[in-house]
C-alpha cells in the first residue's frame, strides 16, 4: 500500500511539474534579466559582505539579523529570534496563525575573524568577491529575491517559514535542538548552502563530528631538569601523524587536524598541547570505527619518561556533530527540480559532496530536504571566494519555479 501511494505522489508531481505553461518559464526568465544582479539585490549582498559575522563575533551576527529582519517584514513574515547558548540567536520569520509546511533555511555566520584582511565586496569581470560571498550570504540574498519576485507574482508566502541561524559554521552545536524543534510536521526544506561549480545541487553530503584530543605532560626546565619532564607537544606531534593515516578516500573517510596548540615557551618543556581533529564520514558505522581508531590513539602513547616511569596523559571530548545526510532525503525534491530544470534547457544534477550543513538534521527529523540550492562560483572559505553572475541568475529562475511549485 506504502509503494502504491508512493507511486502515486511521484505522479501527480510529475503531472503539475509538467503543467508549468512555456509563459510562465518565460515570464521569470524576464524577470531576472541577462546582466548582473539587478541593483536592489547587489546592495543587500555588499551590506552583507561588508558586515564581518564571523561565528564568535556576536555584534556582526546581530548586525547580519538588522539586515534580514526589515526585508522579511516587507514580503509580510513576522520576525521574531529565540537567544541560544553562547550569545547565539536563530532568526525565525513566518506568518502568525498559520501551520507551515516548506522550510528555507541559511545563515549569517562566516569563517571570517574580524582581524582577517578579507573584508571588502568587489567585482571583477563576471564575478562578485567577498567573505561569504556564496557561504552564504549570496544564498541569502537570493532567497529573499525569490520570494520577492514569488510575492509579486501573487504566490501566498503564508505556508513558508524562514530559519537563519548563527553558528552553523561550528557545526550548529547551540541552534540546532531548537530549529529541529520548529520544523515538527514540515514536509520539504530547501538549504540554500552554495551549489557547486558544475551547477548540481547538493543531493547528499558527509557527515562531521569534531573532536578535541588534549595531551598532558609535565613541565621542565629545558636546559637544567630536560630530563624531568615529559613532553606533552612531542607526545600530540606522534598522535596526529597517526590520526592522518585514518584518511581512507575510497571509504570517503576524512581526517584532517586543523587546529593545534601546545607549550608556553621554548626554554619550558611542554606540559599541554591539544587538537581539533575534523572527522568526515557517510556511514554511521564508519564514523564508529574511527571513533575507536582514535580511542586507540589517544590511549597509546610515544613519549615515556624512564626516570620517572612516567608517560603524557591524553582526553578525548566530541566538540560538535552534524549528522549526514543520504540519497534518499532528497530524493522527491531531486526529481521535481530535474524536470524544472530541463524545461529552463539545462538538466540539474544532484550531487555528493564531502561539506555538512543542516541538512543532515533536516533530513534526521523526516523532511525531504534538498541542499546547494544557492549560487556558485569559487574559493569558498579563502580569501578568494567568488560568485560567478551566471550562476546567481541560473538560480534565480530555478528556485522561483521549484518553490511555486512546491507549495501547490
Amino acid at each position: 500500500m506504502r509503494n502504491l501511494l508512493l507511486s502515486v505522489y511521484y505522479a501527480f508531481f510529475a503531472l503539475s511539474v509538467l503543467s508549468f505553461s512555456v509563459l510562465d518559464i518565460a515570464g521569470i526568465a524576464h524577470a531576472s534579466g541577462s546582466g548582473p544582479i539587478p541593483d536592489q539585490w547587489v546592495s543587500l549582498l555588499k551590506r552583507m559582505v561588508e558586515t564581518n559575522s564571523s561565528s564568535d563575533n556576536p555584534e556582526g551576527l546581530e548586525k547580519m539579523r538588522a539586515i534580514l529582519i526589515p526585508e522579511l517584514k516587507v514580503l509580510g513574515f513576522q520576525t521574531r529570534t529565540v537567544e541560544l547558548e553562547g550569545q547565539h540567536k536563530i532568526l525565525i520569520a513566518d506568518f502568525a496563525h498559520e501551520k507551515p509546511e516548506l522550510l528555507l533555511m541559511g545563515h549569517v555566520d562566516t569563517v571570517f575573524s574580524k582581524t582577517s584582511s578579507f573584508q571588502k565586496f568587489g567585482i571583477q569581470n563576471d564575478r562578485y568577491l567577498g567573505p561569504g560571498v556564496i557561504d552564504m550570504k549570496g544564498g541569502n540574498t537570493l532567497m529573499l529575491h525569490v520570494l520577492s519576485e514569488l510575492k509579486k507574482s501573487g504566490l501566498s508566502l503564508k505556508k513558508i517559514r524562514v530559519l537563519i541561524n548563527d553558528d552553523e559554521e561550528l557545526g550548529s552545536p547551540f541552534s540546532k535542538s531548537t530549529y529541529m524543534n520548529l520544523v515538527k510536521g514540515m514536509t520539504h526544506a530547501l538549504v540554500f548552502e552554495p551549489g557547486l561549480p558544475n551547477s548540481a545541487v547538493v543531493s547528499s553530503h558527509s557527515g562531521v563530528q569534531d573532536m578535541q584530543l588534549t595531551v598532558k605532560g609535565k613541565a621542565a626546565h629545558a636546559g637544567m631538569d630536560h630530563e624531568k619532564g615529559v613532553n606533552a607537544c612531542v607526545e600530540l606531534a606522534n598522535k596526529i601523524i597517526k590520526l592522518s593515516r585514518l584518511t581512507d578516500y575510497q571509504r570517503k573517510l576524512k581526517v584532517n587536524v586543523g587546529v593545534m596548540k601546545g607549550g608556553t615557551k621554548a626554554n619550558i618543556v611542554c606540559d599541554e598541547a591539544s587538537a581539533v581533529i575534523d572527522i568526515r564520514y557517510i556511514k554511521k558505522e564508519d564514523l564508529d570505527f574511527i571513533l575507536a581508531e582514535i580511542e586507540k590513539i589517544k590511549n597509546e602513547s610515544t613519549v615515556h619518561n624512564s626516570l620517572l616511569n612516567l608517560s603524557p596523559q591524553a582526553e578525548l571530548k566530541p566538540i560538535s556533530n552534524m549528522v549526514n545526510m543520504p540519497e534518499e532525503a532528497s530524493a522527491s525534491i531531486l526529481k521535481v527540480i530535474q524536470s524544472l530544470s530541463s524545461q529552463l534547457g539545462h538538466m540539474i544534477q544532484g550531487q555528493y559532496v564531502g561539506y555538512g550543513s543542516d541538512g543532515g538534521p533536516l533530513a534526521q527529523a523526516g523532511l525531504s530536504v534538498l541542499v546547494g540550492l544557492g549560487p556558485y562560483g569559487g574559493g569558498m572559505h579563502t580569501d578568494q571566494e567568488f560568485m560567478d553572475f551566471a550562476s546567481y541568475q541560473e538560480r534565480f529562475k530555478l528556485n522561483t519555479l521549484l518553490i511555486k511549485e512546491l507549495l501547490k
